[in-house]
């Protein structure tokens, strides 16, 4: 299997797991499609312009392509998600060390996604 081939199936399972991740919390769904359309636009610039095309997750990957930003209804969108994704974790009676853990990864991620520009 050339590099092609191992790209485009790459890519296919980051788009499969992102799109998984809209319905599953904890599961990334925008990085794993901003994978995906990277790995597609080494191994297949149709797939990639097909996610570009998306009216779905096209323009968010747009915009993280022409600008490296994320529009801010989906930063707060993430953002409602991420915090919901906690409470969750915590409402389900996870040990403190494993919330310390997570609420560490969310605060970062939070950060990182709010110095985004908008």
């Amino acid at each position: 299997m050339g590099y092609r081939s191992l790209y485009i199936a790459l890519g296919s399972l980051a788009l499969v797991v992102g799109l998984i991740g809209i319905f599953v919390p904890l599961l990334p769904t925008t990085p794993l499609l901003i994978l995906a359309a990277f790995l597609y636009s080494k191994g297949s610039p149709r797939m990639h312009q097909w996610m570009l095309d998306n009216p779905f997750f096209g323009p968010p990957l747009r915009d993280w392509k022409e600008r490296c930003a994320i529009a801010l209804r989906y930063k707060i969108l993430a953002t409602f998600m991420i915090v919901g994704s906690g409470v969750l974790l915590f409402v389900k009676g996870f040990p403190y060390w494993v919330l310390a853990i997570v609420a560490v990864g969310f605060s970062w991620l939070l950060c990182f996604l709010w110095r985004l520009r908008s």
